[in-house]
């Protein structure tokens, strides 16, 4: 005798999305479907609005408003998802972060610190990558160039910053990158370019990126100063 499985509530209502005349919503319910099942993979718990931050931060969209309004229908699915989720809270407490089973107290809470910071920088690490795209610059391309370097070349360094491939926008798309951090409130302290005490750049890393801008030590300060 077949046993028919019946589709979950959220697989219904994704099949509504995913088929909708509209690419964008069909784009959006993708988007969020992965998120989704990432998370469930990852023993994540959902959430309406860590779920529309994450597809943010990895996609590019939909917008969390997009996701929050009732009408796509796409916080309707979240809730679905969150619903059928049905993970043990204790569980996910346990396996979401090393410092939980981390007996030293003291030592816990130091790592619990190192793991949030790693988390604070993979989300910026997505927002960043995500710029350079739609500034049309190959990141990945970039990163490959450098891990593959010949890193005993004196000028292996030199030879990456004023590699020929983006000579017309290298300058520009650094600068845009760090207003936009500037705008979300980094800036240099004690030397070091960061956040709440969190260096994101180096002094060696900053002085790399005033040579390729050409701006001066004293207006690289005048501009990103965290004392502002």
């Amino acid at each position: 005798m077949n046993t028919k499985i019946s589709k979950s509530p959220s697989d219904t209502l994704y099949e509504e999305l995913s088929s909708s005349a509209n690419s964008n919503r069909r784009e959006n319910a993708q988007n969020i479907k992965a998120i989704c099942d990432q998370m469930v993979k990852d023993g994540i718990e959902i959430s309406l609005n860590g779920t529309a931050r994450r597809c943010l931060d990895t996609f590019g969209n939909p917008a969390i408003s997009t996701v929050t309004n009732t009408g796509s229908k796409l916080g309707e699915y979240v809730r679905l998802r969150k619903q059928e989720q049905n993970i043990d809270k204790v569980h996910i407490i346990q396996h979401t972060g090393i410092s939980a089973k981390v007996q030293d107290p003291v030592l816990a809470q130091e790592v619990k610190i190192l793991e949030e910071a790693v988390k604070a920088l993979r989300n910026e690490n997505n927002a960043l990558r995500f710029t350079l795209k739609k500034l049309d610059v190959d990141i990945d391309s970039g990163i490959r160039q450098i891990l593959t370097s010949d890193a005993d070349s004196p000028d292996s360094n030199e030879k990456l910053l004023v590699s020929p491939k983006y000579p017309s926008i290298l300058k520009n798309t650094i600068t845009s990158l760090l207003n936009h951090l500037a705008d979300r409130g980094y800036g240099m302290y004690r030397g070091r370019f960061g956040i709440n005490k969190k260096t994101i750049l180096t002094t060696v890393e900053i002085d790399a990126l005033k040579d390729v801008t050409g701006i001066s030590e004293s207006e690289f300060h005048a501009r990103y100063s965290g004392d502002k």
